[in-house]
């Protein structure tokens, strides 16, 4: 049997919370009637009440905030406005008007940023440019407190970038005369120090490779010189017949340079020359023991056995 006294009830708390104007409270109690109490019909008509009394609500809102809105446009305060009319899209998502005020205010803040961006750049140039000038040791750490109090911004990045880059340069430059000679260790230790402002500097590399560059151009120079002196002292060698001596040149020569046709004729010859020359000695020596053994077997054969 319907208990019409507690639907009375209901509706007389339902109603005084709409009175109140706390329409989410209503219409949660509203909900809950109607999922409880399915074939009672007031509670229905009273949740499309509650509808339509927050649509009311949510279009004064709206009217209000977007007289708000004029004020803040005036002011140029479009980060603000930005965020006013978030708040009422969430609140009402398919206001055409809403949206339009929304995307015209997202283009005057892109303006508004891009020109307070070019401003700050602008400040920040000249700052750094003048620290760069005047103390540029102090410029690392202007550096690092501009990224921590800009942390995330892309334009802050590049802007530091930048700078890290002109400082080494300049420091580079200062170092010109170390830079240009052959003190490749220190060289080494002072692009260390240089790393430490930024590891990645393509001013670094390009020393770097400048400096490989200069290395193996030395190398080569002292390579084709070793080869040079070594290719004559094969000729000394040769023509003093110390084909032995000849050889290990011909072979050091080889060495550091492979493909020295010099070096490789010699060594082919000297070792034909030093193996006849070893026959000769060898002969040279068998002919002068013989002829001392048959000197002294003239002079005293009883000490000779024969066989």
């Amino acid at each position: 049997m319907a208990n019409f006294a507690y639907y009375d009830q209901l509706e007389l708390k339902i109603n005084s919370l709409i009175t109140e104007r706390k329409f989410k409270e209503a219409f949660n109690v509203c909900k809950e009637s109607i999922l409880q109490y399915p074939n009672e019909s007031r509670f229905p008509k009273i949740k499309e009440r509650i509808e339509k009394a927050v649509e009311e609500e949510n279009e004064n809102i709206i009217k209000n905030k977007l007289e708000e809105i004029k004020a803040m446009w005036k002011e140029e305060k479009f980060l603000e406005i930005l965020k006013t009319l978030k708040n009422l899209l969430a609140a009402s998502p398919n206001n055409s008007k809403l949206k339009g005020l929304y995307t015209d205010a997202e283009k005057e803040y892109r303006k508004q940023y891009e020109k307070l961006n070019e401003k700050f750049n602008k400040d920040q140039r000249k700052r750094l440019d003048s620290v760069l000038k005047e103390n540029p040791n102090q410029l690392t750490e202007d550096l690092y407190i501009l990224t921590k109090e800009n942390p995330g911004n892309q334009n802050v990045k590049d802007l530091v970038a930048e700078y890290e880059e002109k400082l080494i340069a300049k420091k580079i430059e200062d170092k010109s005369e170390l830079i240009n000679s052959n003190k490749y260790d220190v060289i080494e230790n002072f692009l260390d120090e240089l790393r430490k402002i930024n590891k990645f500097s393509k001013k670094i590399q390009d020393v770097e490779m400048e400096l490989k560059k200069r290395k193996l151009e030395g190398e080569i120079v002292q390579t084709k010189e070793f080869v040079y002196g070594g290719e004559k002292h094969l000729d000394t060698l040769v023509k003093l017949k110390k084909f032995d001596k000849a050889m290990q040149a011909a072979q050091e020569i080889l060495k550091v340079d492979p493909q020295n046709e010099e070096a490789k004729r010699v060594l082919e010859n000297s070792a034909k020359e030093y193996k006849d020359q070893l026959k000769d000695l060898a002969a040279e020596s068998i002919n002068k023991n013989f002829q001392s053994l048959k000197s002294e077997y003239e002079q005293n054969k009883t000490k000779f056995i024969k066989i």
